[in-house]
C-alpha cells in the first residue's frame, strides 16, 4: 500500500496536461474583469492586464453558436484548463439567467496565453442557424485565443496589452491587442513568472 502511495506522489510531482483533471472548477471569487466570447467565437478583449490575486471571467455572448469553446493555456506552468463553455454551465443563474461563464483567479505574475483548443486546423464547422451557411473556426491552424498579463510588485503589464499603437513603447506596434516589435513582430516582454525570466 505504501509503495502505491509513493508511486502516486512521484507521478504527481511532474504535472503535464495528461496528468491534469479533465476540467478546472470555476473560481468562487467575484470577477475583477471579464472576457466575452463573441457571436463569431472570438475572445474580446483578446488581451487583459490584471494584478495577482484578481479573477477573470470568460462568458459566452447571447446568440453565439452552441458549440464547445474552452480556455486552455499551453505553456508552463499549466494555468488554465476550463470546461467547454456551453449551457448549462451557468455562472450565477440568479443574477443572469442563462449566462454561460467560467472564472479563474490568477495567483502568480506573468503572461498566460490561452487558446480555444476546440478550434484550429483543419477547422471546426459552425452552421449559421438562420442562413444555414457554414464557416470554419480556426481553419488553417489559427486557433482563437488571448492573453492575460498578471502584474505584481516586481513587474508591470504596461506596454503588453494595447488598443492602439500609442499604448505600446517606441519600436512596438499594436497587433491583435498585443504590443509587438515593428521589426520582427516579437511580443513585448511580460512580468517575470515567480522569479524566472519571461
Amino acid at each position: 500500500m505504501n509503495r502505491l502511495l509513493l508511486i502516486a506522489l512521484i507521478a504527481a510531482c511532474g504535472r503535464s496536461h495528461r496528468d491534469l483533471p479533465e476540467v478546472q472548477f470555476s473560481s468562487a471569487e467575484a470577477r475583477d474583469t471579464d472576457i466575452k466570447i463573441t457571436k463569431t467565437l472570438v475572445f474580446a478583449p483578446s488581451c487583459v492586464a490584471i494584478k495577482a490575486g484578481e479573477t477573470v471571467e470568460w462568458w459566452t455572448e447571447e446568440g453565439a453558436p452552441a458549440v464547445p469553446v474552452n480556455v486552455t493555456s499551453l505553456g508552463t506552468p499549466v494555468e488554465l484548463f476550463s470546461p467547454n463553455l456551453v449551457a448549462p454551465l451557468y455562472c450565477d443563474p440568479s443574477a443572469a439567467p442563462g449566462k454561460v461563464c467560467w472564472r479563474h483567479t490568477f495567483e502568480q505574475t506573468g503572461c498566460f496565453a490561452y487558446y480555444d483548443t476546440n478550434s484550429g486546423s483543419p477547422g471546426r464547422p459552425v452552421v449559421d442557424d438562420y442562413y444555414g451557411t457554414v464557416t470554419y473556426v480556426g481553419q488553417g491552424g489559427q486557433a482563437q485565443g488571448g492573453l492575460v498579463c498578471v502584474e505584481g510588485n516586481e513587474g508591470s503589464c504596461a506596454g503588453v496589452c494595447c488598443n492602439a499603437r500609442f499604448d505600446c513603447d517606441v519600436g512596438y506596434t499594436c497587433a491583435q491587442r498585443r504590443c509587438v516589435k515593428e521589426s520582427n513582430r516579437e511580443p513585448s516582454p511580460c512580468p517575470a513568472l515567480a522569479g524566472t525570466s519571461n
